[in-house]
């Protein structure tokens, strides 16, 4: 194993400020060819007709936000704008240092410093003292094949991670099809048949809901808290619900007596909803809702902000498949049956997702 250094950012790189000038009315005034680059991670904020560095390779760090992040410009000409900072390798250290190497090293560093909850700060002085170790031959020489070594290590299981988190993505929204049964015949049924879509209540703010408080449950967005407890009630029985925005599509099943926000939607069964098993629709409509969800996507397939709302599913008009009887009514033992099958299925699923989960949480130790 090689030895190693411990050196400060500043010690080793050149550092770049933000430059406030570069706002997005400045940008829409000064339309050009020359890329400004902030806290979006490796894409231009805008394009201007004027450039400030030219030629040289630098690593850019979030100061706001995704604080801590980081991304490399490669580009001949370009400008760095606001809630970043960049750093350039100095001139002495450019065939000894690899930028690609400090990246892998700093980054994880870098996010553990940010402070702050949702909105993390990391301010450039904090960049500027974060310590690195630095491989080095005898004399105390930067070691730059290790570094390119590693580097190269690194980015070959990044890339990995990204293609299995993908794929994860797409067994989470995969719509499991055991309808290829000789003994079980299926009616396409389309779901605005069997459910109105309906949005939830506007009026459960915070304070609204610190002003009514009492025994009955509000849902919202999250798929797994309760949004408060409250004195009135608007549903009693079984529905299915799901997320309009945030993490959309996704379905959840409540019981008894409750209610829900704007955020959260409802399936109010129809005149035609009879003899419909709720747990087995939950598992055929959750990867048609996931399929149709706005928005956008964050890293790694990950979910940034989606949407869907009631207007949505009235549009589309998707089906679902329902078994049924010889007679052409529905089948609920065979619904119920089915739904046994899919809870397997999808515990399977969620298995191998969090064992991919688990190996793409691995690092590499530099």
């Amino acid at each position: 194993m090689s030895e190693k250094i411990e050196k400060r950012l500043d010690e080793i790189c050149d550092f770049i400020s933000e430059n406030h000038m570069y706002t997005k009315a400045y940008i829409n005034e000064h339309r050009g060819k020359y890329p400004v680059y902030s806290a979006t991670i490796g894409q231009p904020f805008g394009y201007i007709e004027t450039y400030d560095f030219e030629n040289i390779d630098v690593l850019v760090v979030v100061n706001y936000g995704g604080s801590g992040n980081t991304y490399i410009i490669h580009d001949q000409r370009f400008s760095i704008g606001r809630n970043i900072c960049g750093l350039s390798i100095k001139e002495e250290y450019k065939d000894m240092l690899s930028l690609e190497y400090i990246k892998m090293v700093a980054t994880p560093i870098l996010i553990n410093r940010a402070k702050g909850e949702k909105q993390k700060n990391l301010n450039q002085k904090m960049v500027k003292e974060t310590v690195i170790n630095i491989p080095i031959l005898e004399g105390g020489i930067f070691d730059i094949n290790i570094q390119v070594s590693l580097s190269e290590t690194y980015n070959n299981i990044e890339n990995q991670k990204k293609v299995l988190l993908g794929k994860v993505e797409m067994l989470k929204n995969t719509r499991i099809e055991i309808n290829d049964q000789e003994d079980i015949q299926f009616e396409n049924v389309k779901i605005t048949k069997l459910f109105t879509p309906k949005g939830g209540s506007m009026k459960y703010s915070k304070k609204w809901c610190k002003e009514h408080e009492g025994n009955y449950a509000i849902y919202s967005g999250s798929t797994a808290d309760i949004f408060a407890y409250v004195d009135q009630v608007q549903y009693n029985g079984d529905y299915l619900t799901w997320v309009i925005d945030g993490l959309a599509g996704y379905i959840m099943k409540l019981s008894g007596k409750f209610d829900i926000t704007c955020h959260r939607g409802i399936l109010i069964p129809t005149e035609d909803c009879k003899n419909i098993d709720l747990d087995y629709v939950k598992r055929v409509i959750e990867p048609v809702f996931r399929k149709r969800i706005r928005g956008r996507i964050g890293i790694n397939g990950k979910n940034k902000y989606t949407a869907l709302k009631p207007t949505h599913i009235q549009k589309y008009d998707d089906t679902i498949p329902i078994p049924i009887k010889p007679d052409g009514t529905y089948d609920l033992a065979k619904q119920k049956e089915l739904a046994k099958q899919y809870t397997i299925l999808e515990q399977i699923k969620d298995n191998i997702c969090k064992k991919v989960f688990e190996l793409t949480s691995i690092t590499v130790e530099a």
